[in-house]
């Protein structure tokens, strides 16, 4: 639920994770990275790699300085595998040169299905009809191990297991797991899912 690089061991278990063989995605601002961990990471073939790219509305608050712009400099001219960013509003001028040729996505603000609430008050509506979406996969690690489904469940409305007692296996054949699953095709069903406004999202 934070920027990864915030820790200061991200990188080693990064590092530990591609070593022991498993496919590995990055979203991330650039918090807390420096131009080694860049460097450390270029050979590893990431499905993904996602920046969050400044804007100039300040929606994405970020510091854009001299320090910053030379981290997305170095990530932008280095050996990244999928690279590319996304925006939440015009993309900042002092960055705008060093992302040109990245591949963007510019995504709507969202309210992580309803557990931030907006400036105007207004909920997402609860979604009907048969439901799916990718990031029943792409969990959240929580420092005392529990797993959380997505990074939109900011309640902690879904909590899979807890890593310290269980296998990472054995979170998507246990109780909780089962319910989302079986509340993705009941419209009855209070799940995160019903109210989340991700593009990932599919209706049936």
């Amino acid at each position: 639920m934070a920027e990864p690089w915030l820790n200061p061991d991200c990188t080693t278990m990064v590092l530990h994770a591609h070593d022991k063989g498993y496919r590995l995605s990055v979203s991330t601002t650039l918090a807390g990275m420096d131009l080694r961990d860049i460097e450390e990471l270029e050979h590893i073939p990431f499905d993904a790699f996602i920046l969050h790219a400044p804007d100039n509305t300040q929606q994405m608050r970020l510091t854009v300085d001299e320090d910053y712009l030379r981290r997305l400099e170095r990530l932008v001219s280095g050996r990244m595998r999928h690279l590319s960013y996304k925006r939440f509003g015009d993309l900042h001028p002092a960055a705008a040169d060093l992302l040109k040729g990245v591949p963007e996505a510019i995504w709507p603000l969202m309210n992580r299905a309803n557990n931030l609430v907006s400036e105007d008050g207004v909920q997402a509506p609860k979604k009907t009809g048969f439901i799916r979406c990718h990031r029943t996969r792409n969990n959240v690690l929580l420092p005392n191990g529990d797993v959380a489904l997505c990074c939109n469940d900011y309640g902690l409305q879904h909590i899979l297991g807890n890593l310290t007692t269980g296998t990472y296996e054995e979170l998507f054949h246990g109780k909780e797991f089962r319910r989302v699953r079986k509340g993705m095709a009941d419209s009855d069903a209070e799940i995160l899912c019903r109210y989340c406004s991700e593009p990932c999202m599919k209706i049936h």
